[in-house]
C-alpha cells in the first residue's frame, strides 16, 4: 500500500491573549486577534479578528477587518472593513469595501499597484525629511547674508547621490 504526504496548511493565528513585538512574515492567511505591533506581511489573507490590534506596517494580499489597525497598510488586491472597525494611517489598495459603522479615519490611495505606489511615495518623503533636517542645520550655522553661499555650503553637506534621487523622483512622479 502506497501513502502519499498531504500537505494541510493551517492559518497562523495570534490569539486574543497573546503580544507579539517584531517583524512577522507569513506564506498562510493570518488571523490577528490579539495584539501586534511591527510590520506583518503575508502573501495571502490577513485577518484583525474583534479582538483585534495591529499597529504598524501590515502587507497582505487581501485583508479583511473586524478590530482596529493603526499604520500604514499595503493590499494588493481586496479590504473589507466590517461595522465597528477602526482604521487609521494610510491604506494603498486596488479594492476597497465598507460596511456601515466602519470607522476610516485614513488617506486612501487606489492603484492597481499599491505597492509600488507605497514603496515610490515612502522614498520621496525619507529624502524629504533628510532635506528638510540639513536645510534646518545650515539655517542655524550659517548667516543669511549671501543666500547663495548658504544654499552651496547645504548642499555641500549633502550626499551628492541624496541630491540626485531627490531631483529625479520629484521629476518623474511630478512633483514641483
Amino acid at each position: 500500500m502506497r501513502t502519499e504526504k498531504v500537505h494541510i496548511e493551517l492559518p497562523v493565528i495570534i490569539g486574543s491573549s497573546s503580544k507579539i513585538n517584531g517583524d512577522l512574515e507569513f506564506s498562510s492567511d493570518v488571523l490577528v486577534d490579539g495584539e501586534a505591533c511591527g510590520k506583518l506581511s503575508s502573501e495571502r489573507r490577513i485577518t484583525i479578528g474583534g479582538n483585534g490590534f495591529f499597529k504598524g506596517t501590515l502587507y497582505a494580499n487581501d485583508l479583511v477587518v473586524f478590530g482596529r489597525l493603526d499604520g500604514d497598510i499595503i493590499v494588493n488586491e481586496h479590504v473589507f472593513f466590517h461595522s465597528n472597525c477602526t482604521i487609521n494611517g494610510c491604506l494603498y489598495t486596488k479594492y476597497i469595501e465598507l460596511e456601515d459603522g466602519a470607522n476610516l479615519n485614513a488617506k486612501v490611495i487606489m492603484s492597481d499597484n499599491p505597492k509600488d505606489i507605497y514603496v515610490s511615495q515612502t522614498l520621496v518623503s525619507k529624502k524629504e525629511s533628510n532635506t528638510e533636517v540639513l536645510l534646518e542645520k545650515g539655517k542655524r550655522n550659517h548667516h543669511l547674508t549671501n543666500p547663495g553661499s548658504f544654499f552651496s555650503n547645504v548642499f555641500e553637506e549633502m550626499d551628492r547621490e541624496m541630491v540626485t534621487a531627490q531631483i529625479n523622483c520629484s521629476t518623474s512622479t511630478g512633483i514641483n
